[in-house]
């Protein structure tokens, strides 16, 4: 009789320790959903702009209200850019940002809360319009109209310092 009253006792035991991991998991579960969907708010954050004939450093300023994120850019840079006009709802800050930048000799990038504005390079633009073979070898011997060898001549790929 004590020896089943004992292991009674055990089985009510581990009954409370297995009730106690089972609240334990569920507990973990519904912590990991909640910041999965704070971590998603986060990131997708809609800005709503509304200028016109403004300078960028507003439209930077309304941004950097609505979303918390930091621009980072010189004030020489800021006298370069054109006054921007538009009108955007529920945009996300990718969106909204190349928005601002479209018709502008500047560009971004996003570093963690930091957007990093500078100068669009011109050599960029001219690699894209006309791709030059990095790897080509060129040959020959630069000479004069009756073909004799010049001296001290020099080959400059063109729009390039190569």
């Amino acid at each position: 009789m004590k020896l089943i009253a004992c292991c009674n006792r055990f089985r009510y035991y581990r009954k409370g320790i297995a009730k106690s991991f089972l609240i334990m998991k569920m507990f973990s579960i519904f912590m990991l959903a909640f910041c999965l969907t704070a971590a998603a708010k986060s990131y997708s954050q809609k800005i709503s702009l509304s200028l016109k004939n403004a300078p960028i450093a507003r439209a930077f300023k309304e941004i950097t209200s609505q979303t918390g994120f930091t621009f980072f850019y010189t004030e020489s840079l800021l006298k370069k850019a054109k006054k921007i006009t538009l009108t955007m709802t529920n945009v996300s800050l990718e969106d909204a940002l190349k928005e601002c930048f479209k018709d502008q000799i500047l560009t971004f990038s996003i570093v963690n809360q930091l957007i990093v504005i500078k100068e669009k390079e011109a050599l960029i633009e001219l690699q894209q319009s006309h791709p030059i073979p990095t790897s080509t070898e060129v040959k020959g011997k630069v000479t004069d109209d009756k073909g004799q060898p010049l001296e001290g001549a020099t080959i400059l790929v063109k729009g390039t310092g190569r």
